[in-house]
């Protein structure tokens, strides 16, 4: 069960959207990695290293609620035990002409 809360900066507001639930399936991307794609079809890719998976294929663009683009330039997750895991990440959002940056957090237990 995975939840993740967004918080948008469109010049001097900001934004925090309502933290949204569900599930995720990473499946494995060559030897030290892992894929993912989400219901908006972002694919991420991560290579692994330790406890920590670093997003590799960035900028992942893709289109959200069918009007917003958004960029994800970043994506950071970890976990110290394997069946914790927290997540950061950071990118635009361009809706219609007004243009936005997010922050995003996860958390997900196995």
């Amino acid at each position: 069960m995975q939840s993740d809360t967004v918080t948008l900066t469109c010049g001097t507001a900001t934004q925090s959207e309502s933290p949204q639930t569900g599930s995720i399936a990473f499946t494995t991307l060559g030897t030290s990695g892992f894929t993912y794609t989400d219901n908006d079809g972002c694919a991420f890719d991560y290579t692994v290293s330790g406890d920590m998976a670093i997003l590799s294929n960035a900028p992942v663009t893709c289109t959200d609620k069918g009007t917003e683009v958004l960029t994800f330039t970043a994506y950071t997750l970890t976990t110290s035990d394997g069946a914790h895991l927290t997540g950061m990440g950071s990118g635009t959002v361009v809706s219609g002409a007004t243009d936005c940056t997010f922050a995003l957090t996860l958390t997900a237990t196995r």
